[in-house]
């Protein structure tokens, strides 16, 4: 299945001096964004069509929580739209959006610009089948995570679960498609180990004081499957790129931002092999995990 993306970038100059009151600046990026559709009369929901990266400089780093925005100086985060069946389109939300963003009396929107990105998706059904399609092989794959949180049952998990990763993949695409992709989840959750992972762990002020759980870093999520199974993988983790994991995507949580393929370990148990041709490794050393 192929399906829309909308990616835009939205630069600034505040008018006042604005104090971040030491919250994760999604949280001002968000805020742009939700403030400028109820402008132009658009409800937004819980839960949404949208997702915010965190602000930035033009040129520097992110914003530091407890920063401030400095009038005249210019700021940016990235926007990414899509279509929910049924509810909203793409190109209504953009065309209400240019209108809310000229109406904001904060800041002085400068540049707002959008491309399409068309993601190739596997259908649910189609990974179902493929874990009983042929032997299995093997890859890992490299996930630079961004400040993320998953919800698992009213608890917050702060660490890289690949479980919760891909239900969270999986809710995102049923959404948009209004297909269910749990059960493919559930299936594609059995293939696939957390392998190594970097992260720190630490409590980001989000709203109104509330300190929550996030970890960011990268993760090694090892899948050993048949060969279509692990090509949907990617397939997901592609669409992540732009859909965001976990929670609180409009305020910027969640971001993926690299994905890269690695060699399996050099030692594969039979009939396992690599899934794909590449350069000969040796175990590399690891530094210790960062909790």
């Amino acid at each position: 299945m192929r399906l829309d993306v909308y990616a835009g970038r939205v630069s600034f100059k505040p008018r006042r001096r604005i104090l971040l009151r030491g919250a994760w600046s999604g949280v001002y990026s968000g805020k742009i964004v939700y403030d400028a559709l109820q402008g132009a009369g658009v409800v937004v929901e819980k839960g949404g069509f949208f997702r915010v990266s965190p602000l930035k400089p033009v040129r520097g780093p992110e914003i530091a929580a407890g920063q401030v925005l400095l009038p005249g100086a210019r700021y940016s985060f990235n926007l990414y739209i899509w279509d929910i069946p049924g509810r909203v389109t793409a190109a209504n939300i953009i065309s209400s959006l240019t209108v809310g963003l000229s109406m904001l009396k904060d800041v002085i929107v400068e540049e707002v610009n959008f491309s399409k990105k068309t993601l190739t998706v596997p259908h649910p059904e189609k990974i179902i089948k493929a874990s009983e399609e042929g032997d299995p092989c093997a890859s890992v794959y490299v996930v630079n995570h961004g400040p993320t949180f998953y919800r698992f049952h009213g608890a917050i998990i702060n660490y890289p679960s690949p479980r919760r990763m891909l239900a969270s993949i999986a809710r995102r695409l049923t959404e948009i498609t209004t297909i269910s992709y749990r059960k493919a989840a559930s299936t594609l959750a059995e293939f696939v180990e957390l392998y190594r992972f970097k992260v720190r762990r630490e409590r980001f002020t989000i709203s109104h004081g509330t300190r929550q759980p996030i970890f960011f870093g990268t993760a090694r999520y090892y899948i050993v499957a048949p060969r279509p199974l692990v090509e949907a993988f990617e397939q997901l983790l592609e669409a992540a790129k732009l859909l965001g994991l976990g929670g609180g995507p409009g305020i910027g949580m969640g971001e993926v931002r690299g994905v890269k393929r690695v060699p399996p370990p050099p030692r594969l148990p039979p009939p396992v092999t690599p899934c794909y041709e590449e350069a000969v490794h040796t175990e590399e050393p690891y530094e210790e995990d960062e909790w």
